[in-house]
């Protein structure tokens, strides 16, 4: 409209100053001839000038539309490409990964590792709440649970999770909100830790043994640091556990009573990967030998 207003008073403005020259040229002009004229100059000079200030400026914002929207295209694919990798990586995710719908507590997507961790189809799991599964917690608890990663936006914990089958696994899960379609939802990763945590308690019961045996027990590097003495070797040796560990075991033991090549024979042995059994002549701390 800027436009066309300026033609026009350009046109105006043209007129008002070649007309009167037009017509002092000719003698006597009709009225109607120098309306004609006066059209005809209008037209004349308006076209041009419409075209340079009009359509030029249309021009210029219908290519500005078509930039926008080639900019709107390239977000779309980007967006599109994003999910398409976020799928991708969602399905074949060497864990259990799912987004928890929190009103309901039950499953809005999830991926086929989670289905085998725990012995279900995908059809069954996809009518399972969290409470149906869930083995340590109780709905209550739960409940809480998920009420406190929407208030803070991320957990990690450990629980336990009943499969189809009965079994019960150990598994560590994180879980964050995220928003999707105007709705805010949980994504968990689900980490079956089961056989990490039968290890634990086998080295824990390992060293429980090990720890209140009658027997001294001292385990070194294969430079012959130790690194670990149980509290039947403190009370042998005298020397405390702060005192030797990180110390050469002969530097601290050796009562010079001892066969110098015993030593070497010991470390060929035992690197090799087989047992030893000789008896030793220690010094304890306070001096004293003992066998």
């Amino acid at each position: 409209l800027g436009g066309l207003l300026a033609a026009l008073f350009i046109s105006e403005t043209a007129i008002m100053f070649l007309l009167p020259p037009l017509l002092s040229l000719l003698p006597s002009v009709p009225a109607w001839f120098a309306s004609l004229l006066n059209a005809g100059i209008l037209a004349f000079v308006m076209f041009p000038v419409s075209y340079l200030l009009l359509f030029r400026a249309m021009a210029r914002q219908i290519a500005a539309r078509d930039r926008e929207s080639a900019l709107d295209w390239e977000q779309h694919a980007l967006t599109r490409a994003h999910e398409v990798l976020f799928r991708t990586l969602f399905k074949r995710a060497p864990v259990g990964m799912l987004l928890i719908d929190p009103a309901t507590a039950l499953p809005v997507e999830f991926n086929d590792r989670v289905c085998r961790q725990l012995g279900y189809s995908r059809e069954e799991f996809a009518r399972l709440r969290i409470t149906d599964y869930e083995a340590a917690e109780s709905p209550v608890e739960t409940r809480s649970r998920l009420d406190k990663i929407l208030r803070e936006g991320r957990d990690e914990f450990k629980t336990r999770h009943r499969a189809k089958g009965g079994d019960i696994r150990d598994v560590l899960v994180t879980a964050w909100t995220i928003e999707s379609s105007g709705r805010t939802l949980l994504q968990c990763v689900c980490h079956d830790i089961t056989e990490r945590v039968k290890a634990e308690k086998r080295i824990r019961g390992l060293a429980s043994i090990i720890e209140t045996t009658s027997e001294g027990i001292v385990i070194t590097d294969t430079d012959g640091i130790i690194n670990y003495v149980n509290r039947s070797w403190e009370k042998m040796s005298g020397w405390s556990s702060g005192e030797v560990v990180g110390k050469v075991t002969p530097r601290i033991l050796n009562s010079g009573r001892n066969n110098p090549g015993l030593y070497g024979k010991l470390w060929r042995t035992i690197t090799q990967g087989q047992n030893f059994r000789c008896e030793f002549i220690n010094r304890r701390k306070d001096g004293t030998l003992y066998a």
